[in-house]
Order: structure tokens, then C-alpha cells, then sequence
């Protein structure tokens, strides 16, 4: 829990209040950006679970789900913007569907669990119920809201901070975190060295992942978008808190390592993914720009 305050106090940095409130933005676009990154991931989830109900016998497809589950359940990343803004996405959008996400958390995050455990049985169904009895609210509040709070009242007071310093050393303990949450869970996987549960990890995951990042690619082409913020959404959409499901699946999902392996797995993708979006939005702003010359 210290180093994913650590890691999210950085992430904060990035954000700065002011920024929100210095040009106006349309209310409208950002309470759609807020039901995408809010309400499409357990959307995702349910009909994977309705694919999935012919093998809903074997563990393997109870501990993906319940992996997920917590994933869809947490705020949009910090660093997001970053990416976002690597892709020439238009920054205040951004920040708006982080910080709001994240002040939502508490109050979201209980009712995505609640609905999961409805599609789910058996222990997984009672450990994903203890997720909720573990005061999720409190947890997101004291080491999700505070942290990334406090970063952002950092950033306002420390104007010539280098950001660029900041994002390596979040990047550093971002690695610890995934290390240290890893210890939990990949002993015991690679013990069991089931193969099908890998390859079945792997491909619902990047399924599970891309159809994120790639929902706000299209909620951007219907709402006719400006190419800034549909870059904005696609980042707000695709990417979730996973060091905050990291350390509370280690909380509360101790018995279960194949669900936090899932999440480990799930943050690698995400990674990867967003990797390749951003390389893809990069090439089209070259292509325009020769186009245009």
C-alpha cells in the first residue's frame, strides 16, 4: 500500500487542477467520456461471461472473470495522460476523466463489484464479496484519492518541477509495485504450470483489453470528435488503475493467485496495447503532415 501511494502521488504530478479550469470545456462530452470509462469495461465483462457460460464449470474461466472484474471496477489511470498527450490528445480531457474517475471511485467501484457478483459462484462469488466488505470506499479514498490529491496540490505549488524526472521515478516504483504484488502469485502459478490457463489468460485479457481502448476510438467517431479528444478517450477508456487492483486483490484474494495473476498479466497488455495506439496515432499524424506539405 506504501508504494502504490508512492506510485499514484507521482501519477497526481501529472495532474494539475488548474489545468481543468483553465479553458472551457463542453459538459456534455466529458459526462460521455465518464459513462465510457465507467460503464463499457463491465459491459465488456458481461458479455464475456455470456460467451463463456458453456465453460462456466471450469475455475480457470471464474478467476479470469473475477481478475477482470476488479480491473473494471478502478478508476482511469494517471499516466494515461501522459500517453494521451504523447499522442497529441487534447490534455484538459484527460485530466477531466482521471480526476473525476477517481473522486467517483468510492462511490462506482462497490456498485461494478456488486454486479459482478451476481454473474460469478461459489468462493470466487464470496471472496469478490469480500472485496466489497474490505470497505473498498475507504481503501480508494485513503490510498487512491488522497495520494493523487496530494500530487496535484504538489504540481500547483512546484511549478518548474521537470516532469521528466517525475515520470522515472513513478515508473520505478511502479515496477516495485508489480513486483512486490507478483511475489503473491506467480510462485504458485508457475508451480501449477498449467499451460490452458496461460494461453486462455492471455487471449481474453488482450481481447478484453483492445476492445477497451478501441470502444473510445468509436464513442469518438459517433459523437464526431475533434481528432484531440477521440485520441483522449481512447487512452481515458483503455487504461485502468491496475496497481490499485494489484494491491487490493492481494488484500482480500490471497487464496486466489490465478485472479491477481490475471491482473499482472492484464497490466502487461495494457501496456502493450497502448503502445501500439500510440504508434498508430503517431503514424497518422506524420502521414497528415506530409500529406499537408
Amino acid at each position: 500500500m506504501i508504494l502504490l501511494v508512492i506510485v499514484l502521488f507521482f501519477s497526481g504530478i501529472h495532474a494539475k487542477f488548474s489545468s481543468i479550469f483553465s479553458s472551457p470545456t463542453s459538459l456534455v462530452r466529458t459526462v460521455i467520456g465518464l459513462c465510457a470509462a465507467i460503464i463499457f469495461p463491465p459491459f465488456f465483462l458481461f458479455i464475456f461471461k455470456f460467451f463463456s457460460i458453456p465453460f462456466s464449470q471450469y475455475e480457470l474461466i471464474e478467476s479470469i472473470f473475477l481478475g477482470l472484474a476488479i480491473v473494471s471496477a478502478m478508476p482511469v489511470a494517471g499516466f494515461s495522460t501522459v500517453w494521451s498527450q504523447y499522442a497529441g490528445g487534447n490534455v484538459i480531457f484527460s485530466l477531466q476523466l482521471v480526476l473525476f474517475t477517481t473522486f467517483l471511485s468510492p462511490l462506482f467501484s462497490p456498485w461494478v463489484l456488486q454486479w459482478m457478483e451476481k454473474m460469478i459462484s461459489g468462493s470466487y462469488a464470496l471472496d469478490l464479496h469480500a472485496v466489497i466488505a474490505k470497505r473498498i470506499g475507504i481503501f480508494l479514498l485513503l490510498f487512491v484519492i488522497f495520494p493523487t490529491v496530494s500530487g496535484s496540490l504538489c504540481r500547483c505549488v512546484l511549478k518548474d518541477l521537470k516532469l521528466t524526472s517525475v515520470h522515472y521515478i513513478e515508473n520505478t516504483f511502479l515496477l516495485l509495485l508489480c513486483y512486490a504484488n507478483s511475489t503473491a502469485s506467480l510462485p504458485k502459478i508457475f508451480q501449477q504450470a498449467n499451460f490452458l490457463f496461460l494461453l486462455t489468460v492471455l487471449c481474453f485479457s488482450f481481447i478484453y483489453c483492445f476492445s477497451r481502448f478501441y470502444v473510445g476510438n468509436i464513442i469518438g467517431w459517433l459523437f464526431h470528435y475533434q481528432e484531440d479528444v477521440r485520441k483522449s478517450l481512447v487512452f481515458g477508456t483503455g487504461m485502468s488503475n491496475t496497481g490499485s487492483a494489484l494491491v487490493l486483490a492481494n488484500l482480500a484474494l490471497s487464496n486466489h493467485p490465478r485472479a491477481i495473476f490475471v491482473i499482472l498479466l492484464y497490466d502487461v497488455i495494457q501496456l502493450f496495447v497502448g503502445l501500439y495506439m500510440l504508434s498508430f496515432f503517431q503514424n497518422q499524424k506524420s502521414i497528415s503532415l506530409k500529406i499537408n506539405s
